[in-house]
């Protein structure tokens, strides 16, 4: 399952990162970018959002499909 999640960084920010889980692991597909304020982060977890269902360079939805009606996005908080 691939999801966005946010993780606490050393200096403070948040970093957003799309991963997916595998096994009893979450492999990191990309770091999207760390916020420092709460309005950085609302747009970047948008924007990891929308490259989950259009990445660039990759051809194809993270996500199986390119229909919104396939799969499920999830945030979750590291």
């Amino acid at each position: 399952m691939v999801f966005v999640r946010k993780v606490p960084t050393a200096s403070g920010a948040t970093a957003v990162q799309i991963a997916e889980r595998v096994g009893d692991r979450d492999n990191v597909i990309e770091h999207v970018g760390s916020a420092r304020t709460p309005a950085e982060l609302v747009a970047l977890l948008e924007v990891a959002r929308a490259r989950m269902w259009f990445p660039p360079n990759r051809g194809g939805c993270l996500l199986g499909g390119c229909s919104r009606g396939e799969g499920s996005v999830f945030v979750v908080d590291g």
